[in-house]
C-alpha cells in the first residue's frame, strides 16, 4: 500500500531549510535524527487516534480509549499513522453503524498547544506525574521527538524549549545515572537502540512494537529483512546497550540466510518419502521457522501453541518419537534462531528468541514425557540462562538408560524414584502395563520429599485403587508437614467419600486458627472449598461458628465461595474439588449466615475483579453477601451489580427482611433513598450525609459528636485521617475498631462519609492494624496495610503517604467519583 505521506530519509536537502533558530548542539541532533528514516511529520495533521479499544472501569458505560498521533495519509477507510513514540500502524475507520466507544478514526487536534501544555507539564512536574508504565521509548527520546516535530513544522522557539527540557531527563536504561550521563546524541541512541532492538525481536515472532505486541501478524517477515533490522541498529545506534545483542543476532541471522538460500525446499509430501533419519534432520533444519505463541504473562512461550490444526515441525519429530532423539540431542546447542518468542510482561523488553535448541530441548521433554531443563524464572530459557551442558547431560543420561533399559523399565525407575513429575510418565506406562503404572506411583510417592512434587503424586494417586493408595493419602492428610500437601491429600479422599476425610478437613479448619501468613491465607480458601463442597451439614456449622470474630478476610472467602458453589450452575469439579449435592439443613444455614452477613458492611480493601458483570473494588462483606444469595435464589433475592452504595443498600435490607418475614424475625429498618440536593461546583467536597454503623457502641461519647459534626463542613486530605486519630485517642470502652468511608457520586450531591464502629477492645500493645485503600474515577490509590499508633507522637505522620494521596485526589474535576477508606482494627484486615 501507498500512503500519501512517506519518510524523507537520507534524501532531504538541508540546504532548502529556512535559517532555525536552535541552538548548533539541537540542530546537529535534529539533523542526525532526520537521517534515521523515520516519517517526516512537518506537513502531516495531529489528531487524536480513536483505536477501537474500550474498556469498563465499575461502570455500565464503556470507556474509549484514544491515543495521539500524526496522520500520514492512506488509502480508501485506511489510514496510517505515526505515534509520538515513533512506532507506526495502519487502521481501518469504522462504519457509521459504529458505536461511540468502538468507533475508529482521527479527530484533528492543534498540536502547538499540545506541546505547550506538555512543556508547561515538563517545566512545573504536577504532583500526580502521568504514568510511563507501557511506554515503548524512553522519555528522553520521545520528548526530543515532539521537539524535533515542532523544529521540522518552523516553531523554532518551541523546539529548543523542548530540547532543552528533553536534555535535562535522565537517560533510560543507564543504571547509575550518577556515573554516567551521556551526551543527548549518545543518550538519544542507547534509547532509540532500545527500542529498535525490541522492534526486531518482536518481528522475529511476528508481531511489531507498534502493533498489538500479544498477538502475532499473519505474516512473517523475511529471515533477511530480520537481519537488515539488526544491522540498522549496528549502523545507526553504535551506543545503544543492545548493540552487542544485535551484532550476535546478525553473526546468527548471516549463517541462516546463507542456509536458506543453499538449501533445496521439501515439499510434505516428499518428506514421508525420506528415510527416517533423514526427515528428522530436514524437521530439524525446519524448526528454524517454528512460530509458537506465549498466551498468557508472566510465562512461557509454548512453541507448540500454533494456530488450530497446524501440525508444525515440532510436532512431526514429536510424532517420530525416540526415532528423533539422537539428532535432537546434537542440537541442543545450536543458537540459530526460530521464529519462537518469550517474554515475562509483553510491555516491557524482557523478550527472547528461542533457539533451535530450546526447541529441540521442549520437543525432547515431550517425547520423553520428563523435564529435563527447568526455568529459574519467567524470563529464563534454556540457551538465555546458559543450561545447554547441564540440560544435554541429563538427556544423555535418560537416553543411555532407555536405550539399555527399554521404555517400559525407563518409566518405572522415574516414577518410582519419586524426582520427577509422575503425571505424563504415569498415563503412557498404564498404557503398557497398568499395575506397572500403579506400583511404580505407589513406590515413588513414599520417597517424593519437595512439596510441590508430592502434591504431583498425590494428584496420580487419586487414579489409583486400592489401600495401600489409600493409606498413603491419609498419612499426607495427617501429616504435619506442609499445608498444601495436606489439603491435596484430604481434597482426594474426599472426592472418593473416605469416612476420614470430612473430619480431617473439620480438624484442619479448626487449626487454622486465625493465623495471617500469606501460605495459611491460601489455606484458608482451600479449606473453606472443601467444607462448603461436602454438602454436610456439620461442615457448614463450623464455617458459620463465631463469625463476628473472625477476621475480615476469612468472612469474606467464606461469602464469596458460598456465591460460588451453592448455585445451581455450579461445576461439578471446581478446581478439582467434586461437589456433593447439598444437604437441605446445610443449605439452611448458608442461606441464614449470608443473610447474617447482609449486615456486615466491612470492607475487603485492596480486592479488586469482576464476577460476570458484578464488577468490585474495596467490596464490602454485604455486597458480595446480596450477590451470594442472588446466585442462590436470584427470584427472591434481587440484586444490581451496578448500583450505587445508596440503593445497594437499600436492596440488602429488603433482602434481609424478606428470609426475616419468611422466619418470624424482627425486620430491619430499610434506608430511605433521600435526594440529597444537588450542590454548586464550588461546594462539592461539602459533607451532605453521616451516616454511623455500630453507633450504639460510641453513644454520647466525644467521639460520636465529632462524627456528627462533620456534616456540611468541607472536606479535606486531612478530613478522615484526623477523624481516625481523634477515635484511636479516646479508649472507647467496648470498641475495638473502626473503618471509615468517604464516597461522592457525579450527581454533585456532596461527599458522603461513612463509619463502621466494631466491637472489642483497645489493642494491648497500644498498636492497630491499618488499612487503607480507595480510587478517583479510574486512578486507584495504592493500598495500604501495616500498624498505627497514637501513643508515639505525631500520628498523622504515619498516615502522610494516604493524605498526599486523597490531596491529589481531590484536585480532580467537580463530578469526579471516588471512594477511598481507612480502618484500624486488632490486625490488618
Amino acid at each position: 500500500m501507498k500512503f500519501l505521506l512517506c519518510a524523507i530519509g537520507l534524501g532531504l536537502c538541508w540546504s532548502s531549510l529556512a535559517a532555525e533558530e536552535v541552538s548548533a548542539e539541537a540542530k546537529e541532533c535534529f539533523e542526525w535524527f532526520a537521517t534515521l528514516g523515520h516519517p517526516d511529520p512537518k506537513d502531516a495533521t495531529w489528531a487524536e487516534i480513536g483505536t477501537g479499544v474500550y474498556y469498563y472501569e465499575d461502570g455500565d458505560q464503556p470507556i474509549r480509549v484514544t491515543s495521539p498521533g500524526f496522520l500520514l495519509g492512506g488509502e480508501g477507510d485506511k489510514f496510517h499513522v505515526l505515534f509520538p513514540d515513533l512506532t507506526e500502524r495502519t487502521f481501518t475507520k469504522t462504519g457509521p453503524g459504529a458505536k461511540a466507544y468502538e468507533k475508529v478514526g482521527a479527530e484533528p487536534r492543534d498540536f502547538v498547544e499540545m506541546v505547550k501544555g506538555l512543556l508547561g507539564e515538563l517545566q512545573a512536574p504536577p504532583e500526580s506525574r502521568k504514568s510511563r508504565f507501557r511506554a515503548k521509548l524512553g522519555h528522553k527520546a520521545e520528548t526530543f521527538h515532539y521537539a524535533y516535530i515542532c523544529w521540522r513544522k518552523g516553531e523554532f522557539v518551541l523546539a529548543q524549549q523542548m530540547y532543552d527540557e528533553a536534555s535535562k531527563l535522565e537517560c533510560s536504561f543507564i543504571r547509575d545515572q550518577r556515573a554516567s550521563k551521556p551526551a543527548m546524541r549518545e543518550a538519544l541512541e542507547i534509547e532509540l537502540g532500545h527500542a529498535a532492538t525490541w522492534d526486531a525481536v518482536l518481528h522475529a515472532g511476528g508481531s511489531s512494537l507498534g502493533g498489538e505486541m500479544w498477538a502475532r501478524d499473519e505474516e512473517l517477515v523475511s529471515r533477511g529483512k530480520l537481519l537488515e533490522m539488526f544491522r540498522r541498529i549496528i549502523r545507526l545506534y553504535p551506543h545503544s546497550v543492545q548493540i552487542d545483542r544485535a551484532k550476535a543476532s546478525v553473526a546468527i541471522l548471516e549463517k541462516m540466510v546463507k542456509e536458506d538460500a543453499a538449501h533445496a525446499f521439501v515439499s510434505r509430501d516428499d518428506l514421508a518419502k525420506l528415510p527416517v533419519d533423514r526427515q528428522v534432520s530436514e524437521l530439524i533444519f525446519q524448526l528454524r521457522d517454528q512460530n509458537g505463541h506465549q498466551s498468557s504473562q508472566p510465562g512461557w512461550c509454548d512453541i507448540f501453541e500454533m494456530n488450530a490444526g497446524e501440525e508444525s515441525p515440532a510436532h512431526q519429530l514429536v510424532k517420530l518419537g525416540t526415532a528423533a532423539v539422537p539428532q535432537l540431542v546434537d542440537v541442543l546447542g545450536d543458537d540459530r534462531f526460530s521464529r519462537s518468542v518469550g517474554f515475562h510482561r509483553n510491555f516491557h523488553f524482557s523478550h527472547t528468541i528461542l533457539t533451535v535448541g530450546d526447541c529441540a530441548e521442549a520437543i525432547l521433554s515431550r517425547i520423553a514425557r520428563k523435564n529435563f531443563y527447568t526455568p529459574r524464572s519467567t524470563s529464563s530459557y534454556m540457551s538465555r540462562d546458559d543450561d545447554v551442558a547441564a540440560t544435554k547431560k541429563e538427556v544423555r543420561e535418560w537416553w543411555e538408560g532407555f536405550q539399555r533399559k527399554g521404555e517400559k523399565q525407563s518409566l518405572i525407575d522415574d516414577i518410582g524414584s519419586g524426582e520427577v513429575d509422575p503425571g505424563p510418565l504415569y498415563v503412557r506406562l498404564r498404557e503398557l502395563d497398568a499395575a506397572a503404572a500403579d506400583r511404580a506411583v505407589l513406590e515413588g510417592a513414599v520417597k517424593v520429599q519437595e512439596p510441590w512434587l508430592v502434591r504431583r503424586f498425590i494428584d496420580v494417586l487419586a487414579n489409583v485403587k486400592g489401600d495401600a493408595a489409600t493409606k498413603q493419602l491419609l498419612a499426607r492428610a495427617r501429616g504435619d508437614g506442609d499445608l498444601n500437601v495436606r489439603l491435596s491429600a484430604m481434597t482426594c479422599l474426599l472426592n472418593d467419600d473416605h469416612p476420614e476425610a470430612l473430619p480431617l478437613v473439620i480438624e484442619q479448619w479448626r487449626r487454622l486458627g486465625r493465623a495471617d501468613s500469606n501460605g495459611i491465607r491460601d489455606g484458608v480458601e482451600v479449606t473453606i472449598r472443601l467444607l462448603v463442597a461436602s454438602g454436610n451439614t456439620v461442615a457448614m456449622q463450623e464455617l458459620v461458628k463465631e463469625w463476628d470474630l473472625r477476621p475480615i478476610y476469612e468472612r469474606f472467602e467464606i461469602v464469596s465461595i458460598l456465591g460460588e458453589l451453592l448455585h445451581a450452575d455450579a461445576k461439578d469439579d471446581f478446581n478439582s474439588i467434586r461437589l456433593k449435592p447439598q444437604e437441605a439443613e446445610a443449605r439452611g444455614i448458608a442461606i441464614r449466615l449470608l443473610v447474617h452477613a447482609l449486615e456486615d458492611s466491612a470492607i475487603r480493601a485492596g480486592s479488586t475483579g469482576a464476577r460476570g458483570n458484578f464488577n468490585y473494588s474495596n467490596p464490602r462483606i454485604c455486597d458480595f453477601a446480596l450477590w451470594a444469595l442472588n446466585r442462590m435464589d436470584p427470584k427472591t433475592y434481587a440484586f444490581s451489580p451496578k448500583a450505587s452504595r445508596r440503593t445497594r443498600d437499600r436492596e440488602r435490607f429488603i433482602a434481609a427482611n424478606i428470609w426475616r418475614r419468611d422466619h418470624g424475625s424482627a425486620l430491619l429498618a430499610v434506608p430511605e433513598i433521600k435526594a440529597l440536593p444537588k450542590l454548586a461546583e464550588s461546594e462539592a467536597l461539602q459533607i451532605s450525609l453521616v451516616t454511623i454503623e455500630g453507633g450504639e457502641l460510641i453513644a454520647g461519647t466525644a467521639f460520636a459528636q465529632q462524627v456528627n459534626a462533620l456534616k456540611g463542613a468541607r472536606l479535606v486530605p486531612e478530613t478522615v485521617p484526623n477523624l481516625l486519630v481523634q477515635f484511636a485517642s479516646q479508649r472507647i470502652e467496648g470498641v475495638g475498631g473502626l473503618t471509615i468511608d468517604a464516597l461522592r457520586e457525579s450527581d454533585l450531591t456532596g461527599v458522603e462519609i461513612h463509619v463502621k464502629v466494631d466491637a472489642g477492645s483497645y489493642p494491648t500493645t497500644g498498636s492497630w492494624g491499618l488499612h487503607n485503600t480507595g480510587k478517583f474515577s479510574t486512578i486507584r490509590l495504592g493500598s495500604r496495610s501495616g500498624s498505627f499508633s497514637v501513643e508515639h507522637g505525631r500520628p498523622l505522620e504515619s498516615l502522610q503517604d494516604f493524605i498526599d494521596d486523597v490531596r491529589k485526589g481531590l484536585q480532580s474535576p467537580p463530578s469526579t467519583e471516588f471512594e477511598f477508606c481507612i480502618g484500624i482494627g486488632e490486625g490488618s484486615d
